[in-house]
């Protein structure tokens, strides 16, 4: 039946009918999402939707990102919200999984549910540079523990892999600047020996090398 629904979604040329189906659906976005087979529908919609019904379902499921990320079919949902959601939603669903919940926080349980770091590891993929960053900060304090759990290694090889890019793409933007550094000292030097004329210890090491050539070759 989901794909039945997909299809009018797709190629109904009845406006009204299409818009009818559409607004049903997001009447129960929640419930959808959380459905064997509805959960399909609402990916559907968040990638191949017009832009208000994908924020209206992202705006829908705000508040509910942890719960339903552990959740075997609404995790897929919320993949989706982060994937085709703007820079904004994705903040806002950063921000609550950066909150606290009972004794843990709400991104350390995410990170060791079967289904929720999955998530976590979209978060970490789609999500801009400095939002990725609040996120690496805050898994790197529990990292350890991580390596340990069956899902959290997930977390930790994504972890591991962002930092070895981060550190290769670092090296690559500083080395053009030591190469420029080290030439603007080669430069300095040079301008500074040609303003100064040469020092006495130049000048020994010329008359040396003079006096060797004044030398009599030896003879048998």
């Amino acid at each position: 039946m989901c794909w039945v629904v997909q299809r009018v979604l797709e190629h109904c040329t009845i406006n009204d009918a299409k818009e009818h189906v559409r607004n049903d659906i997001l009447r129960s976005t929640a419930l959808l999402a959380t459905d064997q087979y509805g959960n399909y529908v609402i990916q559907h919609m968040l990638e191949h939707g017009p832009a208000s019904a994908r924020q209206e379902i992202i705006e829908k499921l705000h508040g509910q990102v942890v719960r339903l990320s552990q959740h075997k079919f609404a995790s897929n949902v919320i993949e989706k919200c982060l994937q085709y959601g703007d820079s904004n939603s994705r903040l806002a669903s950063v921000q609550e999984v950066l909150g606290s919940s009972d004794g843990e926080s709400a991104l350390q349980v995410m990170t060791k549910d079967q289904y929720a770091n999955y998530v976590v590891q979209k978060m970490l993929e789609v999500c801009d540079d400095s939002q990725r960053q609040l996120l690496m900060t805050r898994i790197t304090i529990f990292l350890n523990q991580l390596k340990k759990l069956t899902y959290g290694k997930h977390i930790v090889a994504r972890v591991e892999k962002l930092l070895v890019a981060g550190n290769a793409a670092a090296a690559v933007q500083q080395a053009p600047q030591a190469a420029v550094a080290k030439k603007a000292s080669a430069s300095d030097e040079a301008a500074r020996l040609l303003q100064s004329g040469p020092t006495e210890e130049d000048s020994s090491s010329t008359a040396a090398a003079a006096a060797s050539f004044d030398q009599p070759a030896p003879t048998s």
